[in-house]
């Protein structure tokens, strides 16, 4: 299911990596979170949205959320 966060606008893809440091069977992975609202963001808002999504994620036993 998809992962709501109030004023997110875009997630992109940046790099995945393989190779030394990672688990064999595992990537890492790098988003971009791009939020945008018509008011000036707080750190809190931001920090709210972020917090929503790892722990989203973190339902997820095939993700490990670093």
């Amino acid at each position: 299911s998809a992962i709501k966060a109030k004023n997110l606008v875009s997630v992109d893809l940046k790099s995945i990596y393989v190779g030394e440091g990672v688990p064999n069977g595992k990537k890492a992975v790098l988003y971009q979170f791009t939020y945008q609202s018509n008011e000036t963001l707080t750190d809190k808002e931001v920090n709210k949205a972020q917090e929503r999504i790892a722990n989203a994620l973190l339902e997820d036993p095939d993700i490990e959320y670093r």
